[in-house]
């Protein structure tokens, strides 16, 4: 599954006139893939950082795999109480995560 921003309101902010922040809030995937999901940037060409920050009360960790382009692959990790494997196991393929919120922070150009 592919996520973009296009219903983001106003995301992106200069910074230090040559890069650029945005600030994004998603709702997971109805269905995840196994390895982790993707968020396009359109605003952005390129990334140079991208982190991710969860709502633990919603029992999924969402974490930074990956960048590439303007583009960031993010996994899902249970919390204990959400997963019987133990402690941040991945999300199993096909669960529903759109009720669990993150938002994502990148910098880029």
């Amino acid at each position: 599954m592919s996520l973009t921003n296009a219903t983001m309101e106003d995301p992106v902010i200069l910074f230090a006139g040559q890069y650029k922040v945005a600030i994004l809030t998603f709702a997971g995937p109805a269905s995840y893939t196994t390895g982790g999901f993707t968020i396009t940037i359109n605003q952005l060409r390129y990334i140079a950082f991208a982190g991710a920050i969860s709502a633990l009360g919603n029992g999924w960790v969402f974490a930074v795999k990956s960048w590439s382009g303007n583009t960031v692959t993010i996994q899902a990790f249970g919390l204990p109480s959400t997963l019987a494997a133990g402690p941040l196991a991945e999300a199993a393929a096909g669960t529903n995560l759109s009720g669990a919120n993150f938002t994502l922070i990148v910098i880029g150009n």
